[in-house]
């Protein structure tokens, strides 16, 4: 599942939020949005980075998406609190 990350999170590292042990949810990848100027004109591009498996210390910023992998229960706890 693709979810916003919630802003209470947002400066926070994965293992400090405690992803599997707190909620027994996996954090697969973070994906980003950007934007680029394109080649033709001032219009912007806008692009989705995929960031790979995050490693523990990975800090969550303001917009990122995670993709989650767990019980829905599991993951509906998590975007609750």
């Amino acid at each position: 599942m693709e979810a916003v990350v919630p802003e209470k999170y947002v400066g926070r590292s994965i293992q400090e939020i405690g992803f599997r042990e707190h909620y027994e949810i996996l954090v697969l990848t973070i994906l980003k949005k950007t934007e680029r100027d394109s080649l033709i004109g001032k219009s912007k591009i806008v692009t989705t980075v995929l960031h790979g498996i995050p490693k523990p210390d990975t800090v969550l910023q303001q917009g990122e998406i995670i993709v989650i992998y767990g019980d829905n229960r599991n993951i509906k706890e998590f975007l609750k609190r």
